[in-house]
């Protein structure tokens, strides 16, 4: 869409929205203009039709609110006209195309802050809608004030960002280069982060920064060659950890297979520290930097999304702070877990969101693999499109060969198309290739099912078991140990695996597994057990 084609809209003072030559574009009911007000605050100006009825008609049936929505969607495309494009609809979500609107909200009043009042005159009697604009008022004038006491030049842009100072490597040879480059860039790629070329850091580190120092060296000795990595703390250069790994070059397989697992490992151990919380600076108490991303991503993996809406609003604050395709990434995740352990119950509202993230997570970062093999997920799990899927791990693994999240979107793929050996080979690197941070149970469980899957049970249910036994709450290994037990004829196990389930997913039935939104999607396209005949198992 050309520039010529946008709409501007004025929420700042008396609403109003003109066209490319001044033509008045404006709703004529309040509703519909609370609506466009709506859509205009809210995260890629796309919101669920269900949080608009609940704004703008609170008050009536659902029936009535989504036949009012409907009516208000029609008068706001006729007042568009030939931009009526603008407003687009896909399944439960309504939302305003970004490429198509300009709006002054983040414009601030030359002067006095009652000169112009935010959406003046919008008056909507709705109890919600009229909470909602009170909020957003008194938001308006919180940020306002606080611009007034400190200028934008003493909080630049990235602040809060953690800190990686990468040193240049000891022995000065391409390996030990390559490695330092790959652990460093698969950090940037999860996250923001200053990212610091030896040699160029400032005198001077903020002592409250979260970050770290990497070092990597190469040896080559009387005990042959190898390659060391080691963080140290960017405060008080304490070593936090330190490994190394010799390197062969008679294998047969090449350097990159043999220094993965370094990779796997460096990243994972940097994106831990980044994770904790900044040391306060002297005399400031505790520290009130604003969590980061790594700190976000590490504990919605570690509670498996649990707090599924304060985790989406950290995440949100996160992209408002660093508006990058990554946040958005990891806010489709939060929805992938949402929707495993089927702690919602509004699925087609989870499958929509997730869709729409990573829809705009890779159209702003195509190139960033943990990304494209977060889409991928996305696709195959929530909706279980195994070749889309599969091509956006394909395209993961050709900018970066050991993204442990490609290889393990690649063989979830795989394993939901009915490429067993492809699926189990792709997992077992996948498994090879990762470190020790906490989404090693979601590698676990892709390996463990791709085993069970694939023939291995013992090797599957043995995997899953410990799976099990660190997160007896983790509803998705049982329902895998569960398959594995009853292909296996092992029933005593199966009826207790089902016993757990039960607990954890109230009115859980085996009959469960074959339904169509049940989040077994790889299950139901293999042969392993016919799930319809489940029930008449145990």
């Amino acid at each position: 869409m050309t520039t010529s084609a946008r709409l501007s809209f004025r929420v700042m003072g008396v609403f109003r929205v003109t066209g490319p030559h001044g033509t008045d574009r404006t709703p004529h009911s309040m509703k519909s203009r609370g609506l466009l007000a709506l859509l205009l605050e809210a995260h890629e100006f796309c919101r669920a039709r269900s949080y608009l009825q609940d704004h703008l008609w609170s008050d009536r049936q659902q029936e009535q609110g989504a036949s009012s929505l409907r009516q208000a969607l029609s008068e706001i495309r006729r007042a568009f006209g030939p931009h009526r494009e603008l407003l687009e609809t896909e399944g439960n979500l309504v939302r305003l195309r970004r490429d198509g609107v300009v709006t002054d909200a983040e414009d601030r009043p030359p002067g006095d802050l009652d000169a112009v009042e935010y959406l003046e005159g919008l008056d909507i009697r709705d109890p919600e809608f009229e909470r909602w604009l009170r909020d957003r008022r008194q938001q308006r004038a919180a940020a306002y004030e606080s611009d007034l006491a400190a200028p934008d030049i003493l909080a630049p842009v990235g602040a809060s960002r953690p800190w990686l100072v990468v040193e240049k490597p000891t022995g000065g040879t391409v390996v030990a280069e390559h490695l330092g480059q790959a652990i460093a860039q698969g950090v940037s790629d999860r996250g923001p982060v200053e990212m610091v070329p030896d040699g160029h850091a400032p005198p001077s580190i903020p002592e409250d920064k979260a970050g770290c120092i990497l070092s990597v060296g190469e040896r080559n000795d009387a005990f042959g060659n190898s390659v060391s990595v080691q963080l140290r703390s960017l405060d008080n250069r304490r070593v936090l950890w330190t490994t190394m790994a010799p390197l062969d070059p008679e294998t047969g397989e090449g350097l990159l297979p043999q220094i993965a697992p370094l990779i796997g490992l460096g990243i994972d151990r940097i994106a831990a520290e980044l994770a904790a919380p900044p040391s306060p600076a002297p005399g400031h108490g505790a520290a009130a930097a604003p969590a980061s991303l790594f700190a976000t991503v590490d504990d919605m993996l570690r509670t498996r999304g649990r707090d599924f809406k304060a985790l989406d609003t950290r995440l949100q604050l996160c992209f408002e702070e660093e508006p990058r395709g990554i946040v958005l990434a990891w806010k489709a995740l939060l929805r992938c877990l949402a929707f495993g352990e089927r702690r919602r119950e509004d699925i087609g509202l989870l499958r929509d969101e997730a869709k729409s993230l990573v829809a705009r997570a890779v159209e702003m970062e195509p190139q960033n693999p943990q990304v494209l093999a977060l889409a991928s997920h996305v696709y195959t799990f929530v909706l279980d499109k195994p070749p889309v899927a599969h091509e956006l791990a394909a395209r993961a693994l050709r900018i970066d060969p050991v993204n442990v999240y490609g290889w393990a979107s690649t063989g979830y793929a795989h394993l939901s198309a009915g490429h067993v050996e492809r699926a189990y080979e792709a997992l077992l690197r996948a498994r090879r290739f990762t470190g020790e941070g906490p989404h090693r149970p979601m590698i676990d469980l892709l390996f463990g099912m791709s085993a069970i899957i694939s023939g291995r049970i013992a090797e599957g249910t043995a995997t899953l078991e410990t799976v099990n036994a660190l997160l007896p709450d983790f509803q998705p290994p049982l329902r895998f140990l569960l398959a594995g037990y009853l292909a296996q004829g092992d029933f005593p196990r199966a009826e207790d695996a089902k016993l757990r389930l039960s607990v954890l997913e109230t009115g859980f039935e085996l009959r469960d597994f074959a339904e169509p939104d049940y989040p077994t999607p790889s299950l139901r396209n293999n042969t392993l057990l016919d799930l319809k005949n489940l029930p008449r198992l145990l």
